[in-house]
């Protein structure tokens, strides 16, 4: 008796897992693998041309981008897995509460990198004290100590998560992605390209006008001196287009990407990530380890270091 063969993986799903990979890496890289408050002096080092063009950059096109674009994927891998589930006569629910628990626990053993996101209003002194503290612990050289540090902070991760929003943003991406393979987006490029094609070009222009209003908004503050920064309405209003902006972005990075890879010319590239894509779950982790390594007192110690 011959068993059933086993279900094709979708090399695009694959492959796009890959780049988000290698987005995440680059948010990472950019602010040496910690997301804590760093003293004033200790970015004062940076001001130069190139440093201040790689922050835009990773502002524009990287930061806040590809957690979402991940976020999509795992949703759309996960109404895959559960589809072919249901064709086996399988039962679903089980299984898979095991695995979102076990997604669960790993998300908070890679939490556990020092993370103190600064709170807004809080006094100099005290951002100050809280900040250096934070950059020994970052600078230290005992697993131990980063281990309990972020036992100590878990609560404001959380915190974090939802004041900033980011858990609903990461919710909603995720049933986008559910959606995209309950029509199939990905079982038959050919057939779906005219639609990605047009998300790809209305998503694109969505960017690009969110982009300048956001421009406008920060060259009239500056050049007329209104001090908008210290206006709670205007953070509101400028957060809302920066949030929508980054949304149209990752539509943008989903269309653009399946349509690249989908070419004859991008085989090879396609394959190169769809490697690491299917690894996604390990190359996340191991991304971590290595980014410990390179910029903490545990590892090289690179965090602050010019040379």
């Amino acid at each position: 008796m011959h068993s059933a063969p086993k279900p094709q993986r979708i090399i695009t799903v694959d492959a796009l897992s890959g780049i988000a990979m290698f987005g995440i890496l680059l948010a990472h890289m950019c602010f040496w693998y910690n997301a804590g408050p760093s003293p004033d002096e200790f970015y004062g080092k940076y001001t130069g041309i190139v440093n201040q063009i790689v922050s835009i950059l990773n502002d524009v096109i990287i930061s806040g981008k590809f957690f979402a674009f991940f976020s999509f994927l795992f949703g759309l891998s996960f109404y895959l897995q559960m589809e072919r589930m249901e064709q086996k006569s399988t039962h679903f629910a089980w299984r898979y509460a095991w695995r979102i628990a076990l997604m669960g626990i790993i998300g908070l053993v890679q939490f556990f990198q020092p993370m103190v996101p600064p709170v807004k209003g809080a006094p100099k002194t005290s951002f100050d004290t809280e900040s250096k503290a934070f950059l020994a612990i970052v600078q230290g050289k005992s697993w131990l100590n980063i281990w309990v540090d972020n036992l100590k902070k878990m609560g404001t991760k959380f915190d974090f998560q939802f004041a900033s929003g980011r858990i609903y943003i990461t919710f909603g991406f995720f049933l986008l992605g559910m959606y995209a393979g309950r029509l199939n987006w990905f079982n038959d490029i050919l057939l779906t390209k005219y639609y990605l094609q047009k998300i790809l070009k209305r998503s694109c222009l969505l960017a690009i006008g969110l982009l300048l209003l956001g421009i406008g908004i920060i060259l009239s503050n500056e050049l007329s001196k209104l001090g908008w920064q210290e206006n709670r309405t205007v953070g509101l209003v400028f957060g809302t287009i920066y949030d929508l902006f980054n949304a149209a972005l990752v539509m943008v990075y989903i269309t653009g990407f399946t349509l690249l890879l989908n070419k004859n010319s991008w085989e090879r590239i396609s394959g190169w990530f769809a490697s690491i894509g299917k690894m996604a779950l390990t190359s996340y982790l191991l991304q971590t380890l290595v980014g410990l390594l390179l910029f903490y007192g545990v590892g090289l110690g690179l965090t602050g270091k010019e040379k």
